[in-house]
């Protein structure tokens, strides 16, 4: 029996069309969700510590950052090619990332032999914006998840080309400067590499090419003697908080998201899972598995409950969904076109509740907002802090150093003011960390020192108190917390206006 009698005629004469309905759908789903003035937290942070980057000043010694510099890097890339249009440029290149991903889901489930199924590689930016959407752009996670399936599509179709492995380890070398989670990948993709090639020369030829980077990477440190304050950002910071979480609290926190993705997504339940525990399929199923596996080592391994952790993981679930719906289907044998209609109706139902459960409308609501107010300037971003930016504009100088206490860096961006310590994209460092109550806040102390010691260097002019309009819509880092800078700022400060629920400091 030929392909077009087994999965019905129009499913192969109606993929172009499936295609176009494909786009039209991403466009409208994704659209309200990266438009340039839809900006989140991380993102201002970043691109406030980006322009001193790009002004000369060192990552981790000037600027703050408790991870790798590749974020930093690609966020300083757009500021150096589009000064004028970053976060356009930045959010353009985000909504390709979600196209390229499909694509490259697609041609991983063409190699796997799932015919003309493996088309439905474009759900997945569907499957992406049921799970939270809002929260899948504002991260490394888009671009790790990009570069992990790429490399995964060059050892698949050239296991055993040179040029390729290089290649391929030359990028993967890239994902620890993301984070030093990224080694569960290349450890993954080295076996992946003698999984299809059979020749362990061809293991150490990928991993010789992932050391380039990092290499690099760790020579830049000891050129600009700045390897004290990576260790401390990066090790001794992080140490600090995955102490600050009980472990009990990780475990539910991972369990907890995990369930979210599964349960709100039943496809993956139905047909993903029952992949990974078919014996038969099982050594054809082994690469998808140990990627999956350690996508979800990348998520919970943080201990935190912020969904785009799993971003890296969604894709790898889809690609186990499809493979495990082409087989189901597969078995059907002649009674197929009976059920099918309900088979493709079960998957329409799990997108649409989970989008509803994610209450992604919300974003579309702004999106009419937006249209109707029919503002295209930053003016739209910058309207509820509108006030307090005028302020800053038009009575302080340009030379002036300002300190924005509480997580509202876009203060930092939108007045062009200069910050006056290194703490830019979060004051978490600063503030502590709160799960449970404000009495709890858990004190890095070696922060708290630096802070002072910038303030004190960079003669800071003005301080603004903005934990009433923090970005995250919690008030819990007030400064007398912090007796130290509380009492540096009684001493050296007083208040001369209140805008909105800011309060502005003066040094005397």
């Amino acid at each position: 029996m030929n392909n077009r009698c087994i999965y019905g005629r129009d499913f192969i004469y109606k993929k172009y069309l499936l295609v176009i309905i494909w786009l039209f759908a991403v466009l409208f789903l994704w659209v309200p969700y990266i438009f340039p003035y839809f900006s989140f937290i991380d993102e201002q942070g970043l691109f406030a510590s980006a322009v001193q980057i790009a002004k000369g000043k060192l990552l981790y010694k000037d600027v703050f950052e408790s991870k790798g510099p590749a974020l930093i890097s690609i966020y300083l890339f757009f500021i150096k090619l589009f000064p004028s249009n970053y976060t356009l440029a930045l959010h353009a290149v985000l909504l390709l990332l979600i196209l390229f991903n499909s694509l490259l889901l697609y041609k991983i489930l063409s190699k796997y032999g799932t015919d003309n199924f493996s088309l439905l590689a474009f759900l997945y930016p569907f499957l992406l914006a049921c799970f939270y959407p809002g929260n899948m752009i504002g991260s490394r996670e888009p671009f790790l998840t990009f570069l992990i399936l790429f490399v995964f599509c060059l050892i698949l179709y050239f296991p055993n080309n040179n040029f390729i492995i290089l290649l391929s380890g030359f990028l993967s070398g890239t994902s620890i400067l993301f984070k030093p989670f990224g080694i569960f990948f290349i450890f993954s993709f080295a076996f992946l590499i003698y999984y299809y090639s059979k020749k362990l020369s061809k293991c150490y030829l990928f991993l010789f090419a992932c050391s380039i980077i990092p290499l690099m990477f760790l020579s830049y440190l000891f050129k600009n003697n700045l390897w004290n304050d990576f260790l401390l950002w990066n090790f001794d910071y992080a140490v600090f908080i995955s102490r600050t979480i009980p472990f009990g609290k990780k475990v539910y926190h991972g369990l907890a998201m995990l369930g979210r993705i599964l349960l709100f997504n039943p496809v993956y339940i139905i047909f993903g899972l029952p992949v990974i525990f078919n014996k038969s399929n099982f050594n054809e199923n082994v690469p998808l598995i140990i990627l999956s596996f350690s996508a979800l080592l990348w998520a919970v391994l943080h201990g935190l409950p912020f969904p785009h952790y799993y971003i890296p993981l969604i894709p790898f679930l889809v690609l186990l969904s499809i493979k495990g719906f082409y087989l189901f289907y597969k078995k059907l044998g002649p009674i197929q076109n009976d059920i099918k209609k309900y088979l493709y109706f079960f998957i329409i139902f799990s997108i649409f509740q989970s989008l509803l459960h994610w209450n992604g409308i919300d974003f579309h609501k702004k999106w009419i907002e937006f249209l109707k107010e029919k503002k295209w300037k930053a003016d739209y971003e910058i309207k509820k802090d509108y006030e307090m930016i005028k302020y800053l504009r038009e009575n302080t100088d340009k030379t002036d150093k300002i300190v924005i206490w509480g997580l509202n860096p876009k203060i930092y961006l939108f007045s062009e003011r200069e910050p006056g310590t290194r703490f830019i994209s979060s004051v978490e460092p600063v503030n502590g960390f709160v799960y449970y109550a404000p009495s709890q806040i858990k004190q890095f102390l070696p922060a708290e020192k630096l802070f002072l010691w910038d303030m004190e260097e960079n003669n800071v002019k003005y301080f603004i108190d903005a934990t009433n309009r923090s970005l995250l819509g919690m008030a819990y880092y007030t400064i007398d917390k912090y007796p130290y800078i509380n009492n540096y700022l009684l001493q050296h400060f007083h208040i001369i206006k209140e805008i909105d629920g800011y309060k502005i400091w003066k040094r005397k």
